[in-house]
């Protein structure tokens, strides 16, 4: 036997928890296979437990399986130290005490798995009691609320009854409101037919009123631009008079200047004259004279 090589220190210790693991796994399995309804779960209540079985085979089962995890453990500590032990020198165990050992090891892990068994039996029929008390409870809460409802919905009922002879009351009362705010409705269009007509007089009385403001406006606009106009017309003709005024009164003064001027010019022109004729006559006189003496002269001589 190999099982305290010294390169494999620790396989006999991985192999026993590898077996003691696939035992639990197989245990639950077995256990969770059996939850199929109440008389299958009460029938495995009532199983004998792998202790009482183990009896049988010789092996007096422990009363504490709650601990066995604890025995296993120093059972398996033990074992690894003695292993080492044997590994660094020492006298070799003998393949008896090896193999009782493995014994050991192997029924504190049997242990270990009754003592889950244990509790999960434990646990099931405590699951199954509670489920029993809760089922009780349900079906008695179920028995209250149908109870509850019942009388509930009779209530609902009678109030629904009520609620119709209501609601036929209100139809009739509806009807009648119906028919009023039907006549007050016809009053109403009377009335509104009559409030248009009088707004469409105003309407139109408002627009005749704005057509002859417009046309008055448009009268006052013409006669304020014939005023304007006239007024124009006679600023324009007051000046023009006002201009023809002062050039005649230009005319007349030029007139007068000229007058003036042309007088004095012809009494010049009389006074050159009659200068002329009297040099004329005193020269014709003395030439008269000359001659008359010449004459006398003549004469006497």
């Amino acid at each position: 036997m190999l099982l305290f090589d010294d390169d494999n220190d620790n396989d006999f210790c991985l192999q026993m928890e590898t077996s003691s693991n696939a035992s639990v796994e197989e245990q639950l399995t077995i256990g969770h296979s059996e939850d199929d309804g109440n008389d299958q779960l009460a029938a495995r209540c009532t199983m004998p437990k792998p202790a009482e079985r183990n009896t049988t085979a010789g092996i007096a089962p422990k009363h504490e399986p709650l601990h066995a995890s604890a025995s296993t453990t120093h059972t398996v500590t033990t074992t690894s130290a003695h292993h080492k032990r044997c590994n660094k020198g020492d006298k070799p165990w003998p393949i008896a005490k090896c193999h009782n050992r493995e014994l050991d090891y192997s029924y504190s892990l049997r242990q270990q798995l009754w003592g889950m068994g244990a509790e999960l039996n434990h646990l099931k029929a405590k699951l199954c009691l509670k489920g029993s008390c809760e089922l009780a409870t349900l079906e008695k809460t179920t028995q209250n609320g149908l109870l509850t409802a019942k009388n509930e919905f009779d209530l609902q009922k009678k109030v629904l009854s009520d609620m119709h002879t209501l609601l036929a009351t209100q139809e009739q009362e509806l009807c009648r409101l119906w028919h009023e705010i039907q006549e007050h409705h016809q009053e109403h269009s009377v009335l509104q037919n009559l409030q248009e007509e009088v707004q469409e007089n105003h309407r139109q009385q408002e627009t005749l009123l704005k057509s002859h403001d417009q046309a008055l406006t448009m009268l006052r606009d013409e006669i304020q631009e014939q005023h304007c106009q006239r007024d124009t017309l006679l600023a324009a003709q007051k000046e023009e008079f006002l201009r023809f005024r002062n050039e005649l009164q230009e005319c007349d003064q030029l007139q007068e200047i000229e007058i003036v001027q042309h007088t004095a010019a012809m009494e010049e022109h009389l006074r050159s004259e009659l200068k002329k004729v009297g040099n004329d006559v005193v020269t014709c006189c003395q030439a008269e004279k000359e001659r008359e003496l010449a004459a006398m002269v003549q004469h006497n001589m």
